[in-house]
C-alpha cells in the first residue's frame, strides 16, 4: 500500500481547481456564462489556488524534519 504525501495532496487538490478555472474560462469564451457570472464564479476559485499555493510554501519553508 502507498501513502500519499501532503505534497501530492495539495497538487491534487490545486489540478481540480486549476482546471475548474480553465472550464470556466472556456465556457466564457464559448459565451455560455456571462463576465458577470464568470467573475462571481472564479474568485473564490482563485482565493482558495492563490490559499493552497501559500500553504504549500508554508510547508517547504519548513522542511519535512
Amino acid at each position: 500500500m502507498r501513502f500519499i504525501t501532503s505534497f501530492e495532496l495539495l497538487g491534487m487538490e490545486k489540478g481540480k481547481i486549476i482546471g475548474q478555472i480553465e472550464a470556466l474560462k472556456q465556457m466564457f469564451k464559448m459565451k455560455y456564462l456571462q463576465k458577470k457570472q464568470f467573475d462571481k464564479l472564479i474568485q473564490p476559485l482563485q482565493l482558495k489556488l492563490a490559499q493552497l499555493t501559500e500553504s504549500n510554501q508554508k510547508i517547504n519553508r519548513s522542511g519535512p524534519y
